[in-house]
């Protein structure tokens, strides 16, 4: 599955970094609607682009002059090549466009052989630039449309240049701001933490002050119980008289009896 994936992100990024391009010229373009010559060539004129026909035959093809040949292309470096031609033709082509370092490299169903593919993948820098899949004019409307997505949600920014991948992600920059962000948050969120524990404690500790008094309170000796006040209303009444000692029995003694 991640082999998978990783296949289809590069291959979309070889589309768009395609589709870049500054300028655009079609070996290989035609007057025939039925062709891929004809419609890759409309597909770049309707999306306005900057595109030459070129073709053997001189003349005009949809409305605009020929050239016979990629060596009259006025910037091939800026310039992405779309090749609409037989394979016994193809590899005379990638290797003239090569020579001219020309942008990137898009081969339409049909024009490549396995000595073609064989070319492009022994040079590492090619085969990065090289595209030899779908015809342009049908996939051509899916790869803008994913871009213009991905511009807009990851801020992608497509490098020109024979060296370059393609797609960069703009996101050194905002990926630090993003961690900054993140370590402001961690730090505030960290400080009011400490700050509700504290408190926390603060209440816990007046809280067990508060129990120990009632502990020692409740433990305490009792006090002597307050003295009787005689007064009341105004009125002072007489204390009660202490209640009487009881005084010891006086033992009586019998005279002896003398009638026996």
């Amino acid at each position: 599955m991640a082999t998978t994936t990783t296949a289809a992100a590069t291959l979309l990024t070889k589309r768009i970094r395609f589709l870049s391009a500054p300028k655009f010229a079609v070996v290989g373009a035609s007057n025939d609607s039925k062709k891929f010559g004809f419609k890759d060539l409309k597909w770049l004129l309707d999306h306005k682009k900057d595109v030459v026909p070129i073709n053997l035959k001189p003349g005009k093809i949809q409305g605009i002059e020929c050239y016979q040949s990629l060596s009259q292309l006025p910037d091939p470096k800026h310039t992405a090549v779309v090749i609409v031609v037989p394979p016994k033709s193809t590899l005379d082509v990638l290797k003239q466009a090569k020579s001219l370092g020309m942008f990137a490299y898009w081969l339409q169903p049909g024009s490549e052989d396995s000595d073609v593919v064989k070319y492009i993948q022994s040079d590492a820098d090619l085969d990065a630039q090289s595209l030899y899949d779908d015809p342009l004019h049908k996939v051509a409307p899916e790869v803008t449309t994913q871009a213009a997505e991905g511009s807009t949600s990851s801020k992608l920014h497509i490098l020109t240049g024979p060296t370059c991948s393609g797609i960069v992600m703009q996101g050194s920059a905002a990926l630090d701001a993003a961690a900054e962000q993140t370590k402001k948050v961690a730090a505030s969120t960290t400080s009011k933490i400490a700050s509700a524990a504290t408190t926390v404690a603060e209440k816990l500790s007046t809280a067990a002050e508060k129990v120990s008094a009632a502990v020692e309170e409740a433990t305490s000796p009792l006090s002597p119980a307050p003295a009787v006040n005689n007064v009341v209303a105004g009125v002072k009444r007489p204390r009660p008289s202490p209640s009487p000692e009881p005084q010891p029995a006086k033992s009586v003694k019998l005279a002896p009896d003398n009638t026996a």
